[in-house]
């Protein structure tokens, strides 16, 4: 199966394009806003964007099975299909794409896909070619991928992510890796690894690739 998906990723990027690898959540999407904003609603919590993180467990301090619970309510048509756009993602992302093959690359679930591909649709028509998502299940077990893997195996050349940690490991198998946003978790960050960029929006970062947005980027 492994090796049918690298048949498959070569064959995606015989563009004559380089490959982009784009991730969703947080850089063309606002995914923490709203999870935290539904999280205090929704379980009375009483979080805020600093308290984020991918372990939803320490959030809530729930077991694995309530976790998992929860997540399978969050992740809805009704709640990640409805995602606010970020601003200047629907520009970027089309600009981008006249110069990259831009494919998705997310930590979502598989089970996502079709609400993610007609969100992606509608904030950039014909610009993204195709999403890879790093977590799917097989009978009922859940495996994760890591973003380096698919980007080796996309042979992609670059990765746009708001997460460091991912940036940092794309960064070591040399690819070119743009980290996304000026978000509170990106606060103590002051020296990046090499081969990873800060761009704090998206005028930032088609400034990155050598492009300009109509609205320019603000300081």
């Amino acid at each position: 199966m492994l090796a049918i998906k690298r048949l498959l990723y070569k064959y995606m990027t015989m563009s004559g394009k380089e490959v982009l690898a784009l991730d969703i959540d947080d850089v063309a999407v606002k995914h923490v806003e709203t999870f935290i904003r539904w999280s205090n609603e929704t379980w009375g919590t009483n979080l805020t964007n600093a308290d984020y993180s991918e372990a939803w467990h320490e959030l809530w301090d729930t077991d694995m099975e309530e976790t998992e619970a929860r997540k399978k309510i969050f992740f809805t048509d009704d709640i990640v299909g409805k995602l606010e756009v970020i601003e200047g993602a629907t520009e970027g992302i089309t600009a981008l794409a006249g110069i990259k093959k831009i494919i998705g690359v997310t930590s979502r679930r598989e089970s996502l896909r079709t609400v993610t591909e007609q969100a992606l649709e509608l904030i950039a028509p014909g610009a993204v070619n195709n999403v890879i998502f790093a977590t799917y299940f097989v009978d009922g077990v859940k495996h994760t991928r890591s973003k380096a893997e698919i980007c080796i195996e996309l042979d992609a050349k670059h990765l746009i992510d708001d997460q460091l940690k991912h940036c940092a490991a794309v960064a070591k198998v040399g690819v070119d890796a743009v980290l996304f946003g000026d978000y509170v978790w990106m606060k103590t960050m002051h020296e990046l690894p090499e081969g990873v960029v800060r761009a704090r929006d998206w005028p930032e970062t088609l400034h990155h690739f050598g492009l300009e947005t109509s609205q320019g980027s603000q300081s």
